[in-house]
């Protein structure tokens, strides 16, 4: 049986996540001056938005399932802190918040399973 509803913490996490994603995407903007090309800044503006893209690729995986969600942003967190592992500063602004969302992700997935359960 289908479980219909959204449960709050989903939609918190969901909220969350559209708020990570546009922090993320803010970054692009340092790339924009005024010293240089209009084609040059719009490929500079695409390519810092790689990560948002992501994000965002993660977010509607998520959407359809939450275990999804857990494993996307684990990887994303891993990823991001191998790359940086020389600033870990930059690894707690970054990856601990993936790291949340994806265990915000897991405790809404054991949710929906334990709902589904009690309802077969």
């Amino acid at each position: 049986m289908k479980i219909l509803g959204v449960s709050p913490l989903l939609s918190i996490t969901r909220g969350l996540n559209l708020l990570f994603i546009v922090f993320i995407a803010t970054f692009a903007l340092d790339s924009i001056n005024s010293y240089r090309t209009m084609p040059d800044m719009i490929v500079d503006v695409g390519m810092n938005l790689i990560p948002a893209f992501l994000l965002i690729s993660v977010f509607a995986l998520s959407m359809w399932r939450e275990w999804l969600g857990t494993v996307g942003y684990v990887l994303l967190a891993l990823l991001y802190a191998a790359f940086n592992i020389q600033r870990l500063s930059w690894i707690a602004v970054i990856a601990f918040p993936l790291l949340i969302l994806a265990l915000l992700y897991f405790l809404c997935w054991s949710q929906r399973q334990k709902l589904e359960r009690e309802f077969e």
